[in-house]
């Protein structure tokens, strides 16, 4: 082998291997998959209230997701999502012609502090704390 081709190379499996090469080719799977996973969109579903709300992270196509549904299998998805930070706060924002869809939380407390708020103008009409845990 060439010392050009050498660090390609070494994450190849050969017929006759040394006692490193197995672990050169799992640590390149490895790193493969976390490249992999890293990349993927990966939803999230939070409870508030009577409201089932999923949220996708930020996709090429779409932008960041929401997708809220009520008790009644009433369901609205909207795409391209708007991130934003003021202070410690942090958020995402979603537009609906006349109608504004917020999630919201403190920096180092989503799992606490999440919550969803719906403005219909200017005007607030619906405010639920969400729960990625169902059972509360």
């Amino acid at each position: 082998m060439t010392g050009e081709n050498k660090e390609l190379s070494q994450f190849i499996l050969e017929p006759k291997q040394s006692m490193n090469e197995p672990r050169n080719a799992i640590a390149a799977v490895i790193v493969t998959a976390i490249i992999f996973f890293a990349n993927a969109a990966i939803a999230q579903t939070y409870r508030g209230g009577d409201f089932t709300i999923t949220l996708g992270d930020n996709n090429p196509e779409t932008g960041r997701t929401y997708r809220g549904c009520d008790s009644q299998g009433n369901c609205i998805s909207l795409q391209y999502g708007t991130s934003w930070r003021n202070g410690h706060k942090r958020g995402i924002t979603w537009e609906n012609g006349d109608y504004l869809y917020v999630v919201s939380w403190q920096d180092n407390d989503r799992h606490s502090s999440l919550y969803l708020t719906v403005f219909h103008g200017q005007k607030e009409i619906l405010r639920e704390r969400l729960y990625e845990n169902f059972l509360k």
